[in-house]
C-alpha cells in the first residue's frame, strides 16, 4: 500500500506496523523486512514499528539490539500500549525508541478519573524528558483532546478525528484535509 501511495504522490507521514513478539525475535526478521521494502521500492523512513513492552521483556537483549539495527536502517520504533505490560522503565530509558503510545485504558475516562489524568500526566512528562513523541491512543471527545493538548501530548488518535477506513477512504480523507489546510 505504501508503494502504491507513493506512485499517486500521497503525502501520509509514516505508516505504523503492529510487530508480534514471534515476528520480531526471529533470527531473520530484519532480512525479510528490509528484502521486502526493496522489492517495492519503500523507504524505511516511511515505516513505523510498533511493539508492546511484552514484545521487549519476552527476550530484552536481543530485543533491544534488534531495534537498535532497525532504527539504523531508517525505522521509526513506538511503544505502543504504553502502561498496560509490565511496565520496566529499566529498559525504557535505553530502548531506541522515537515514541510511546499511551493506551486507550488511560484516556477513555479522562474527563472523569483524576487517576487516569495522574497517569497520563506523568507519562507525557516522562516521554517528554526522555526526549520521546509521545501519542495518546483513543481519543473520543473534545475534553479529552484538550487535556492531552494542555499537557504536553504530541500526538493524538482516536475516533474524535476519524473512524478506521480503508486504504482508498484514507487518500480521499487525507486529500480533503489537505484541501482544507
Amino acid at each position: 500500500q505504501i508503494s502504491r501511495w507513493n506512485k499517486q504522490a500521497l503525502h501520509f507521514g509514516k505508516v505504523s506496523i503492529n510487530i508480534s513478539p514471534r515476528q520480531l525475535l526471529k533470527d531473520d526478521f530484519l532480512d525479510k523486512l528490509s528484502a521486502t521494502l526493496r522489492l517495492y521500492q519503500v523507504d524505511a523512513r516511511q515505516i513505523e514499528l510498533e511493539i508492546t513492552e511484552t514484545t521487549v521483556l519476552s527476550n530484552p537483549q536481543k530485543s533491544i539490539e534488534l531495534m537498535q539495527a532497525l532504527k539504523k536502517e531508517g525505522f521509526s520504533i513506538a511503544m505502543d500500549d504504553f502502561g498496560t505490560g509490565y511496565s520496566s522503565l529499566e529498559y525504557l530509558k535505553i530502548m531506541p525508541l522515537n515514541k510511546l503510545k499511551i493506551d486507550r485504558t488511560f484516556i477513555k475516562d479522562l474527563e472523569v478519573d483524576e487517576k487516569d489524568g495522574v497517569i497520563v500526566k506523568t507519562i507525557v512528562a516522562m516521554a517528554n524528558a526522555l526526549g520521546y513523541l509521545v501519542l495518546a491512543e483513543g481519543v473520543e471527545n473534545q475534553a479529552q483532546l484538550e487535556f492531552l493538548q494542555a499537557n504536553g501530548c504530541h500526538l493524538i488518535q482516536g475516533y474524535y478525528f476519524a473512524m478506521p477506513m480503508v486504504a482508498s477512504q484514507l487518500a480521499c480523507f487525507l486529500d480533503n484535509e489537505l484541501a482544507v489546510s
